[in-house]
């Protein structure tokens, strides 16, 4: 069963062994131990939600959002499951159980997130989830992807 669970001392390190494959490295944008440190010192005031996603307890990914939940807005920072781990579906059930935990905080209007344009296999996941390209190229090839709440 997926879950996530809050990264701490006693999985901080499973969390950061995380990878993807050698082939994925040029399209997934920094490591685990990098995007932790971008959540613990953001760019903006938004609130960061930092998860390991796990199985039966045992991290399989990271999962990383800036909230605005105020405001009905989120934004998908990372999503990534270990090379290992990839195939499995845990991808698909992390976002899911995304979802249903920002329909859960109430007033969700807007999950945002952006892939490499390169990233075709990234398009692909997303769209499966009823997300649609917004127009906007955040830079550095970055286009972003939105999925409205109505």
């Amino acid at each position: 069963m997926v879950t996530f669970e809050e990264i701490s001392r006693d999985n901080i390190y499973d969390v950061l062994a995380l990878d993807v494959s050698k082939e994925q490295r040029p399209l997934y944008p920094c490591s685990n131990a990098v995007s932790i440190a971008q959540g613990h010192y953001p760019q903006d005031d938004d609130p960061v939600w930092m998860r390991a996603i796990c199985d039966d307890g045992k991290p399989v990914g990271f999962i990383m959002t800036s909230e605005r939940s105020s405001h009905g807005e989120y934004f998908i920072w990372r999503i990534m499951i270990d090379k290992a781990h990839q195939g499995a579906g845990y991808g698909g059930a992390a976002m899911r159980l995304l979802i249903e935990r920002i329909k859960a905080i109430g007033n969700p209007k807007v999950l945002l997130l952006s892939h490499l344009k390169d990233n075709a296999s990234a398009a692909n996941f997303f769209r499966s989830f009823g997300f649609e390209y917004t127009g906007t190229d955040l830079g550095s090839g970055d286009l972003e992807m939105a999925m409205r709440f109505d």
